[in-house]
């Protein structure tokens, strides 16, 4: 059996409306809502046929037809084929004035996703391993050395550097050096300046300042080469719409926790166009076989990240991919405007 025009928008109909109602669907409710122009009977063995395709199914004798994982598929691939737009509300970013560095407005991102979606929203932050640094401030508390770094990506909260008084003579001296060489270098390029360059032990020979902040650098490109996630709406866990046994939910909790396997199965979300999707079943773990995750792709500076949701397999997908989208765009032009 092949899958014709009729059938299809008997599916888009009953996926729509078992969306909104988390009710099965039956021929009737069809005819009344969606005005297809065939009888009763005549939607009724569409939907037998559409049963036999793997498309949806019937939870028990006498009930209407609710989705399958292929069902959700085939919408979602129709929607977005046909680019069906979902209407909402201005999506506002705080402005560039009012935030410091990317780690807020991606904390701010997760919010804004869970709050339009009612969902739970997972932020991956790029890979920060192309950051560049925009300046170095080295000062004295007491006996310590402290440093302030600011980055085209964020601003570090400043930490001890050393645990000696350096002069302030020789910290402007060192300071001023190092800003003049390291200025729009990334991390990688810095440390790899310093460690090959014999021009630092030529003209500040034997410095322990400039050792310390080697150190420092090293440390951050390995923060760099990991993730943050950010996880909002977890709460949204816990609404009617979910009907799944403790023990499952309690599965899907403790993977929340665990942000490195989240970061795992968000980057192995096949994707086409910046836009990925998996639903029920086809995640690979168990734990996620009642949920369906969307994922969308976004770029600062070269540096590639992804706005995901996660939510009941009768999640809106529509008004999820839509609300992701928009959000993509509006934090890659904000973020431009911040990250110079």
């Amino acid at each position: 059996m092949s899958m014709d025009e009729r059938k299809k928008k008997i599916l888009n109909n009953l996926v729509s409306e078992y969306i909104k109602t988390g009710k099965p669907v039956g021929s009737s409710n069809i005819v009344k809502k969606y005005g297809l122009g065939v009888s009763p009977a005549t939607v009724r063995n569409e939907m037998s046929e559409l049963e036999k395709l793997g498309y949806i199914f019937q939870p028990h004798t006498s009930a209407g037809r609710i989705p399958t994982s292929k069902g959700y598929r085939l919408y979602v691939e129709n929607a977005l084929k046909n680019k069906k737009k979902f209407d909402i509300m201005q999506i506002e970013i705080p402005k560039p004035e009012g935030v410091r560095d990317l780690r807020e407005v991606l904390n701010d991102v997760s919010n804004l996703i869970s709050f339009h979606t009612k969902e739970i929203s997972l932020v991956l932050s790029p890979c920060l391993d192309k950051e560049e640094i925009k300046y170095i401030h080295f000062f004295n508390v007491e006996k310590t050395v402290y440093i302030v770094l600011v980055t085209t990506v964020h601003t570090l909260e400043p930490e001890p550097l050393m645990n000696k008084k350096i002069g302030e003579k020789e910290l402007k001296t060192v300071e001023s050096f190092l800003n003049k060489k390291l200025k729009g270098l990334s991390f990688r390029k810095a440390k790899n300046l310093i460690k090959n360059s014999n021009f630092f032990a030529e003209h500040i020979k034997n410095n322990i300042l400039i050792k310390a902040f080697y150190i420092m650098l090293n440390n951050e490109i390995r923060k760099g080469e990991t993730r943050d996630v950010y996880i909002k709406g977890i709460a949204n866990l816990l609404t009617t719409r979910i009907s799944i046994v403790e023990k499952k939910m309690h599965s899907v909790l403790e993977m929340l926790e665990e942000k490195k396997t989240i970061e795992e199965i968000i980057e192995e979300v096949p994707e086409k166009d910046n836009i990925g999707y998996l639903i029920g079943e086809e995640n690979k773990y168990p734990e996620l076989w009642d949920y369906s995750l969307i994922t969308v792709k976004y770029s600062i500076k070269e540096m590639e990240g992804t706005l995901a949701l996660l939510g009941p397999m009768r999640m809106d997908y529509i008004k999820g991919i839509y609300v992701l989208g928009k959000i993509a765009n509006k934090l890659e032009e904000f973020a431009d405007k911040i990250i110079t």
